[in-house]
Formats: C-alpha cells, sequence, structure tokens
C-alpha cells in the first residue's frame, strides 16, 4: 500500500524500490492527512458551526476528503488505474468518512473546547 501511494510521485517503478519507496509513501501519507487536518481546522475558523456536530461534519468533510483524491489528486497523479468496482468504492467511502473526517471533526472540536477552557492571557497596558 505505502509503494502504491509513492506511485503517485514515481509511477509503476515506485514498486521496485523496497524499503525506501515505502518509507517516501508513509511520509505522503502523513503529508496528506496533516494537510487534511490543516484545511478542516482553518475551515473551523471561518465556519464555527463545524465544531458543534463533530459527527456530521467529519462524514461530509471526510466524503470531500475522497472526492478530492479521487477526482483531483489521483487524476494528476502518475497513479495508474482502473475503474475500482462498488464494492471498494463502497468501502473507500466508509474509510474517508469515518476514519478520516470523523476523527479529524473530533479533534478540532475536543481542541476548541479545551482553548475556551483555558483564561486568556492578557497584558496589562503598563507592559
Amino acid at each position: 500500500m505505502l509503494q502504491g501511494i509513492a506511485s503517485g510521485l514515481l509511477g509503476p517503478r515506485s514498486f521496485e524500490g523496497g524499503f525506501g519507496t515505502a518509507a517516501l509513501g508513509l511520509g505522503l501519507h502523513f503529508f496528506i492527512a496533516l494537510s487534511a487536518a490543516t484545511v478542516y481546522f482553518t475551515a473551523t475558523r471561518i465556519w464555527p458551526s463545524l465544531l458543534r456536530r463533530p459527527l456530521r461534519s467529519g462524514i461530509v468533510f471526510g466524503l470531500c476528503v475522497w472526492a478530492f483524491m479521487r477526482f483531483v489528486v489521483i487524476p494528476l497523479s502518475l497513479v495508474r488505474m482502473g475503474h475500482p468496482g462498488p464494492l471498494l468504492i463502497a468501502n473507500q467511502l466508509f474509510i474517508h468518512a469515518f476514519g478520516v473526517g470523523v476523527p479529524i471533526a473530533w479533534i478540532a472540536a475536543r481542541s476548541a473546547q479545551d482553548l475556551a477552557l483555558e483564561p486568556l492571557e492578557t497584558k496589562s497596558p503598563e507592559e
């Protein structure tokens, strides 16, 4: 799987690269996940309502991540794959909704809640 992710940059030769291309794939996977989380956190600054319903918001966001990867990132990459069957698509949708979107939304909501409980540091006018 990790070499498959690396194939987005390297094409089919990534499957001949052993540990090196697997490590590249792992790094790319974390970069993509961090990018998705950054997009969600940024969106919560524009639409704070995303923080109030993390389950619903997370499912929708996860499905948007899947669509962006499927219809933008993969076509622009060097990955060459056929059309996935309905079972594979259903699996991908489920994983992105509940394994990507919901955890990101839940952590964002929890982080915002934790930050709201901490007192704000204010400087006195003399400083």
